[in-house]
């Protein structure tokens, strides 16, 4: 590589940071005079590399790229071999400087002889030549000037002729060059052969009388008669290879290539724009008709989604593809609260639940990367604090390009519905169980009072004696068992049925006064019972008194083999206006399969021989608690106390 030094910033300029220099001269005075010449001329802002056999130099700058030289100065001993080094490097490296030494000395004829040195020179690919006799600072400054000019003016002219001939070569419109005068073809470009349909070789041998219509070859040679102006005209008719007649605008102008003066001509084919010409005349009145009666349409299609979408009972949104809302009727204002344009863009995030907000999240991006609906469940905060559910069901829209435009979907409050359809699960449920307990628990008493009544008719035992007492000890024990269990599933059946009653009391006092009707029901029983502070509810009070009594009363039956039952009864405010109410006690606490209960009728915690009870008591609190927009949960280990807590909703309107 012949590299005198690394890149600078003014490599390509007239006056290089370092001036790199190539001299190949065999004479070694000579190159000797040479660099003390380079050193007066530049000082210290100039580097020579010196070859001292042309064979050499030859050899270097065939095979690297001379990027590193700014000029080259040959000096070979004999002139053709100067020269045909200078050709070499000249196919080689065409945009290198290149200064020839010559030998010319004084005296006459030597300007003759320089001139014809000069000659030679440049005819062979050099910039110029210097005669050593003349060699001197300011001599070789100036020609070495004049060779970094010159190359530089190369350089500029073949980067111009490259981005021609590229431009020409890949422009979509066909384009040719022709001859003024004899209008022959010169050159085409391969959009021109693609439009006219001959090669390039077979256009070259035409000129442009051959593509028109002889009637308009009169009308062309007057319109070209000037060669330098810069015109377009048209319509013309070409002819293609095929036949095909084509009408075009053709737009041309001078230009100079290779020192040749010729005219650059770019037809464009505007055959389909004069032959729909009258078509979009004929038309454009039709359009516009049909334009304004569709724009009518939409404009009352859209006043019929907007009005329809107001009066809907349901939430109606549209949203773009990002999930922002940009509209919500009137449905949505009156569920949530505010007005228009609340909630719209990513504000209504804040109104969906917490706990349904990822899944809304998921399924809005599924349903975007598969172009397609999506639909489920949300919980929707109400403007009175409280949740409501809605089920949603939305549709991409698709604009005119295929691609969704928007989204349009439609949320349906189905709190109710939920409620009720609970409500109608557990019904049955219970149906079934009383269904079963008329069957099975109902009949045993039944079949006892039967027994015994059937042996005393048949005089079986005789006159009443102790046998016979026993007996009808038997019979009252299992009479009062059914008049217990029937009491309690009518209870039961009572708490589905009635209305709530509510109103506004303090669930402390509650809680003390039912501790103190259970504690009746276990006289000498010592407890220890926390019910502290105050804590003011709406809700039925009867039917939460109900629910007090069996929580409690199951609180000190599981308790009873402790010597002191210990109960505590807590509430506490969660957000959105729910509270939460727990009862624990000390008692053996919840069997280990027992897990995850559902507060089933007859769904007993432990066996009859255990605890009495007929496991109607937790079902009756879970019905009530339901009732009220909460739920019931437990929790415990055996031996270990148990946990009971409750939720109570914020009524509506609250």
């Amino acid at each position: 590589m012949l590299s005198l030094a690394d890149d600078r910033s003014e490599r390509d300029g007239l006056n290089p940071v370092v001036l790199r220099v190539l001299l190949v001269d065999e004479d070694l005075d000579q190159a000797a005079a040479f660099r003390d010449a380079l050193r007066r001329a530049y000082a210290e802002r100039a580097e020579l590399v010196h070859f001292v056999r042309c064979v050499d130099a030859r050899e270097a700058l065939v095979r690297d790229d001379a990027s590193g030289v700014d000029v080259a100065f040959v000096g070979c001993r004999g002139a053709e071999l100067a020269l045909g080094l200078v050709r070499v490097v000249r196919a080689r490296h065409p945009l290198l400087p290149l200064v020839v030494l010559v030998d010319v000395p004084a005296g006459p004829g030597a300007q003759a002889a320089i001139d014809d040195a000069d000659i030679a020179a440049l005819h062979a690919g050099a910039d110029d030549s210097l005669n050593r006799e003349a060699l001197d600072a300011g001599t070789l400054a100036r020609v070495t000037r004049y060779a970094l000019e010159r190359a530089k003016s190369n350089r500029r002219l073949l980067e111009s002729e490259q981005r021609y001939r590229a431009l020409f070569e890949a422009h979509p419109l066909p384009l040719w060059l022709y001859e003024p005068g004899s209008l022959r073809i010169v050159d085409v470009n391969p959009a021109a052969v693609e439009k006219y349909g001959w090669s390039r070789e077979e256009l070259q041998g035409m000129t442009l009388r051959d593509l028109r219509d002889p009637a308009e070859i009169p009308a062309l040679e007057s319109a070209l008669a000037d060669p330098d102006a810069i015109r377009q005209g048209g319509p013309w008719r070409h002819r293609t290879r095929s036949g095909e007649e084509i009408m075009v605008y053709t737009f041309g102008r001078p230009v100079e290539i290779d020192g040749r003066k010729l005219r650059l001509v770019a037809p464009v084919d505007r055959t389909g724009e004069y032959r729909a010409v009258e078509a979009l005349r004929q038309a454009n009145e039709l359009l516009e008709r049909r334009v304004a009666a569709r724009t009518e349409q939409l404009e009352a299609s859209e006043r019929r989604y907007r009005t329809l979408a107001e009066l809907a009972p349901q939430v109606v949104w549209s949203a773009d593809t990002d999930g922002r809302l940009t509209y919500l009727n009137r449905a949505w204002y009156a569920m949530v609260g505010g007005a228009p344009p609340d909630w719209l863009g990513l504000g209504w995030f804040a109104a969906v639940h917490p706990d349904d907000l990822e899944d809304v999240r998921k399924s809005f991006f599924e349903a975007r990367a598969g172009a397609r609906s999506m639909q489920g469940k949300r919980r929707i905060r109400a403007r009175e604090g409280g949740w409501r559910t809605t089920l949603y069901y939305a549709a991409p829209v698709p604009g005119p390009d295929g691609r969704i435009d928007q989204w349009i979907g439609v949320d349906t409050d189905i709190t109710e519905l939920e409620r009720n359809r609970e409500l109608i699960e557990q019904a049955n449920a219970d149906l079934e169980a009383f269904s079963y307990a008329v069957s099975h628990d109902l009949r045993a008493p039944l079949h006892v009072i039967q027994g015994f009544s059937e042996a005393l008719l048949n005089g079986e035992v005789g006159s009443v004696d102790d046998k016979a007492c026993e007996y009808l000890g038997r019979v009252v024990a299992n009479t009062q068992k059914m008049g217990q269990l029937i009491q309690d599933i009518l209870r039961l059946s009572r708490v589905t049925r009635e209305p709530l009653d509510c109103s506004d009391f303090d669930m402390m006092v509650l809680a003390r006064e039912a501790m103190a009707g259970a504690q009746a029901r276990y006289p000498g029983r010592e407890l220890a019972f926390e019910a502290p502070g105050s804590h003011w509810v709406r809700a039925d009070r009867r039917l939460l008194g109900i629910v007090l009594d069996n929580l409690f009363d199951n609180a000190l039956k599981f308790s009873a083999r402790r010597a002191v039952a210990r109960i505590g009864f807590a509430a506490r405010a969660l957000p959105h206006g729910v509270s939460e109410f727990e009862v624990r006690d000390n008692g053996v606490g919840l069997p280990a399969p027992w897990r995850d209960p559902s507060f089933g009728s007859f769904q007993r915690l432990h066996s009859g021989t255990e605890f009495p009870g007929n496991g109607i008591g937790l079902a009756t609190v879970a019905r009530i608690v339901r009732r009220h927009g909460g739920r019931l949960e437990a929790d415990g280990a055996p031996d270990g106390g148990a946990s009971f807590r409750f939720t109570l909703a914020a009524p509506e309107g609250a």
